[in-house]
């Protein structure tokens, strides 16, 4: 229905108005953003941060099943020397930016 989060549909809106080259999410969860992203921008790659190991399982199979796994990266958790370390690499590589989404309750700062 297309009902979930739906206050956050402008700001999503915006995020894939605005054409990341590539898409962090953290705590992607079941794939719900990852694989919404991947969708929505099909030039760009997602990393999908998630320390639940059933539910990275989850969001590979809706990113199988969608046809976008090859462009999302899973990851288990996201340190702030993660976040510097992408930070670096995508700013050398002159790609075009990135957006970051995070919904990781409970383990953020």
């Amino acid at each position: 229905m297309g009902s979930f989060e739906h206050e956050l549909h402008p700001a999503i809106g915006e995020i894939a108005d605005s054409g990341p080259a590539t898409v962090v999410n953290v705590g992607s969860a079941e794939g719900y953003y990852s694989v919404g992203m991947a969708l929505r921008l099909p030039g760009s790659r997602v990393i999908a941060y998630e320390v639940d190991e059933r539910l990275q399982a989850a969001a590979r199979r809706l990113a199988e099943s969608n046809a976008v796994g090859a462009r999302i990266e899973t990851r288990g958790l996201c340190t702030v020397a993660e976040l510097a370390g992408l930070e670096a690499r995508i700013a050398g590589a002159g790609t075009g930016g990135a957006a970051v989404i995070m919904d990781c309750e409970g383990a953020d700062p």
